[in-house]
Order: structure tokens, then C-alpha cells, then sequence
């Protein structure tokens, strides 16, 4: 996804409001991933019920020992 990340209402408008193909979402989550916007990422991937990156989530927390960025997977 080349855009521009949404701010947190377009975010907010995203993830609850407009709905979006799992495929879409998971862009967006792979999106903010890459700008090391974990948090944000773990919402798409939630929401989208992409267990494959929210498992990538889990492995680089736990490398980096972020127990809280664990338990919010």
C-alpha cells in the first residue's frame, strides 16, 4: 500500500464503520507494520482475523522481550 496511513479517525472510520475485505485490512495492517506502528497494525490484523501476522507480531515481541505488545496479540 503506497498511500498515506490514516490518521486515528479515518483509522477509527476504517476498522468500524465502512466495512473493508480482509484483504484491504490486512494491507492497511501491513502498512502500518512497516512504519513500525505495531499497535495500529495489530487492530487491522485483528479485525481482518489474520492470524499469520499477528503471529509475526508475537515473534518479533518476543524477540525484543515487549510483553506488552504479547499480550495485546
Amino acid at each position: 500500500m503506497s498511500k498515506k496511513l490514516p490518521n486515528y479517525q479515518e483509522k477509527q472510520h476504517i476498522l468500524h464503520v465502512k466495512h473493508h475485505s480482509d484483504k484491504d485490512l490486512i494491507a492497511y495492517g501491513d502498512a502500518f507494520l512497516d512504519e513500525g506502528k505495531i499497535s495500529d497494525a495489530i487492530d487491522f490484523y485483528q479485525k481482518a482475523n489474520y492470524v499469520r501476522g499477528l503471529e509475526k507480531i508475537k515473534g518479533m515481541a518476543e524477540l525484543s522481550g515487549d510483553v506488552m505488545v504479547m499480550q495485546q496479540v
